[in-house]
C-alpha cells in the first residue's frame, strides 16, 4: 500500500533523520527530485550504486518528479536560464553556452535509470496569474506528455508513470 504522504528527499537524503527512521515511523515512501539528483549527486553515481534504492538503502517506495517545476521556476525568474517550449525545456545551468535539453522522453528515461518506483511525467508549469488559455494549454500539454512512449513505459513491471494534471 502506498502512503498518502511522501516526505521530501530532494537530493537523495532526508534532513531530520535517517532513511531507517523514516521507514520505521511508518512512512513507506519518499519523493525525490530528478533535476536536483542530476545536479548532485549525479546520475552516473546513482546508477553505479544500484539506483536510488542502492544509493539510499531505502526500502520503501521512491517517487521521483520530473524536475519541470524547478526548471520552470528558474527560467521564469531569469530567462537567461533557458527557454520553455511545447515539447522541451532548454536549460542553461550557468546562463551561458552549456545547455541541457529536457524532453518528456528524457525525463521518463532518467527516472527509469534511477530505479524510481513512481515516475512523474514532465509537466508544463504555469503561474497562477497566467490567463485561462495559458492554463488550459498547460493542462493539455501535460496530459499529452503522459502518453509519450506509453507502450514502452507500461512494459516496465512494477513501475507507474503519473502526470500532475487531472
Amino acid at each position: 500500500t502506498l502512503p498518502a504522504f511522501f516526505p521530501d528527499a530532494t537530493y537523495g537524503g532526508v534532513r531530520a533523520g535517517s532513511f531507517e527512521d523514516v521507514y520505521a515511523s511508518g512512512l513507506y515512501g519518499l519523493e525525490m527530485n530528478s533535476y536536483h539528483l542530476m545536479s548532485k549527486p549525479g546520475a552516473k553515481l546513482i546508477k553505479s550504486l544500484g539506483g536510488l534504492h542502492g544509493f539510499t538503502g531505502y526500502k520503501g517506495a521512491i517517487l521521483t518528479d520530473s524536475g519541470g517545476f524547478q526548471l520552470y521556476s528558474l527560467i521564469r525568474e531569469n530567462p537567461a536560464y533557458g527557454e520553455i517550449r511545447d515539447n522541451e525545456i532548454i536549460f542553461r545551468p550557468d546562463m551561458g553556452a552549456e545547455k541541457l535539453i529536457f524532453t518528456p522522453e528524457k525525463c521518463v528515461q532518467a527516472q527509469f535509470q534511477y530505479g524510481s518506483d513512481i515516475i512523474m511525467a514532465l509537466d508544463m508549469c504555469t503561474s497562477p496569474d497566467d490567463p485561462y488559455e495559458v492554463q488550459r494549454r498547460s493542462v493539455e500539454l501535460t496530459v499529452q506528455r503522459q502518453g509519450v512512449k506509453a507502450a514502452d513505459i507500461w512494459h516496465s513491471p512494477g513501475r507507474t508513470v503519473q502526470g500532475s494534471a487531472p
